[in-house]
């Protein structure tokens, strides 16, 4: 686990600097597996639908 908690860092260092310090924690939880890996990826419905109505309204009528 530790070099995966080491690449997670390095990863983390260069692309979100700002959230490195939960590498780790959702690096063990993705190899957990099961719950610990599906609230990962959790998104509230809500989140979906405007992001989902934001790009529909961007392909219809252009970015402004």
């Amino acid at each position: 686990m530790d070099i995966l908690n080491s690449w997670s860092l390095k990863i983390a260092k260069e692309v979100t600097p700002d959230k490195i310090d939960l590498a780790p924690i959702m690096t063990q939880a993705f190899v957990k597996g099961g719950k610990a890996r599906e609230d990962l990826f959790y998104q509230e419905k809500r989140e979906l639908g405007v992001d989902l109505a934001c790009k529909l309204y961007i392909t219809a009528f252009g970015s402004t």
